[in-house]
């Protein structure tokens, strides 16, 4: 898992509002800010670093989120995982129309269009 450090910090800026710098060693290169981890660099990457990423983010997306609005963490969960080669090609498409955005912001994107708000419950 190359950006696990990246989807911890984007789960906790998206999710509580507070930010992390983030720079880690990637096969012996130094990786870029988390700002520099955009929807390009995303599509460059192999299928399989694809999906462990965005399972990786999903499951910290819904169990973070779950703890704040628990009916949004299910239908978020509901989703990705119920349908997730299909989440995942529609999560692709919208990779692909926006490179210069992040995948976190993309993905967000969908699951608002799917679940609603997605901010913690009243």
């Amino acid at each position: 898992m190359r950006h696990l450090h990246t989807i911890v910090c984007a789960t906790a800026v998206l999710v509580f509002g507070s930010g992390c710098g983030v720079a880690q060693e990637v096969d012996g290169l130094a990786a870029a800010d988390a700002d520099q981890f955009n929807n390009a660099y995303f599509l460059e990457q192999s299928a399989r670093d694809q999906r462990l990423w965005l399972g990786a983010f999903m499951a910290g997306t819904t169990s973070t989120l779950g703890m704040q609005n628990p009916e949004a963490g299910q239908c978020v969960a509901r989703w990705y995982y119920e349908g997730e080669d299909e989440a995942f090609a529609s999560i692709l498409a919208a990779v692909a129309r926006f490179p210069e955005n992040r995948p976190v912001e993309v993905i967000f994107a969908l699951a608002r269009r799917e679940c609603g708000e997605l901010t913690a419950a009243g």
